[in-house]
């Protein structure tokens, strides 16, 4: 998941892209609620456009723009913020996220945003999950080492990209960042304090839960003013 405090340079953006290149995670989920609304899709924080190339086959008119600027001039039917990013911005900058898509959201559209949920219950301490080694295709590979502050709902992320050339000498580059996840009810706060409800929270699958995530989901979520009218047409 991209953000966090560290080195965050171009070189860094490519190697992030290229090791979710072939992830689904969060993807299967999204596109079928994509499907359940109607009009233009916007997607947020589009990253490598992993979600937007599988989107665009659908025929639907699909837009891709910085979190920063969802402009309320174009009215779309649907806005997709993956990769929990909202989880990773300070209070005033989610708060005015949220109030941006509202304003770009069409009548009858849907919010989907996906978040991570930590679980701060069960542990009290910093734990060191080690090193983990992994194949980046035929010349190069990854270290990774992860350590948690389960306690402030951190994580502390090291990667070194090691690469080798013809001759058999090696390049290394080193990456660091520290993320914190905000709890799920602070960000329900946020989204009602611009105007949204959530409609409904659907799991989504992944291939293995990391240690201290209670659970990944899809939020689905609405104008107030629009769910609170599809509750009064119910019998």
């Amino acid at each position: 998941m991209g953000g966090g405090k560290g080195r965050r340079d171009l070189s860094g953006t490519r190697l992030y892209d290229h090791i979710i290149a072939n992830s689904l995670i969060e993807i299967p989920e999204i596109l079928a609620a994509a499907a359940e609304t109607t009009g233009a899709v916007l997607e947020l924080a589009r990253g490598s456009g992993r979600l937007t190339k599988r989107a665009e086959p659908t025929g639907r008119e699909t837009v891709a723009r910085h979190p920063s600027d969802p402009q309320p001039e174009h009215a779309f039917g649907c806005v997709i913020l993956g990769a929990s990013y909202a989880t990773l911005l300070d209070p005033g900058s989610r708060r005015t996220l949220f109030r941006k898509v509202n304003q770009c959201l069409a009548p009858g559209g849907r919010f989907l945003m996906t978040v991570l949920n930590p679980d701060h219950r069960h542990a009290s301490m910093t734990t060191n999950n080690g090193a983990t080694i992994s194949q980046l295709g035929e010349d190069s590979f990854l270290i990774t080492v992860e350590s948690r502050d389960a306690l402030n709902g951190a994580r502390q992320v090291s990667t070194s990209h090691v690469s080798f050339n013809e001759h058999g000498t090696y390049r290394s580059s080193a990456y660091s960042c520290e993320v914190a996840f905000v709890s799920t009810l602070l960000i329900e706060e946020d989204l009602a304090a611009e105007g949204f409800t959530v409609l409904d929270r659907r799991p989504i699958r992944a291939d293995s839960q990391e240690e201290g995530i209670d659970e990944l989901e899809l939020w689905v979520c609405a104008a107030r003013q629009q769910a609170t009218a599809k509750a009064e047409e119910r019998p």
